[in-house]
């Protein structure tokens, strides 16, 4: 098992103990889902690592904020 995998389940269950609903194969077919929309191709090692920072970013309620679209044109 790769490093990154053992890092991405460690952060799913911390995300299931605070409370998460959401299965770790619901957080991948979303990661996949964007990473095949914006056309990049990436290792087993960078998904795993793309996974668990969306799982860590769920965890603390981010973003913070919200853009607007006139803010990302800007």
């Amino acid at each position: 098992m790769l490093l990154s995998e053992t890092a991405k389940i460690t952060m799913f269950d911390k995300y299931i103990m605070r409370g998460g609903f959401e299965t770790l194969q619901s957080f991948e077919e979303t990661c996949l889902e964007v990473i095949e929309m914006v056309g990049l191709i990436v290792s087993e090692d960078d998904f795993n690592d793309i996974v668990r920072g969306t799982i860590e970013m769920t965890i603390k309620g981010r973003p913070d904020f919200k853009l607007s679209h006139d803010d990302l044109i800007s």
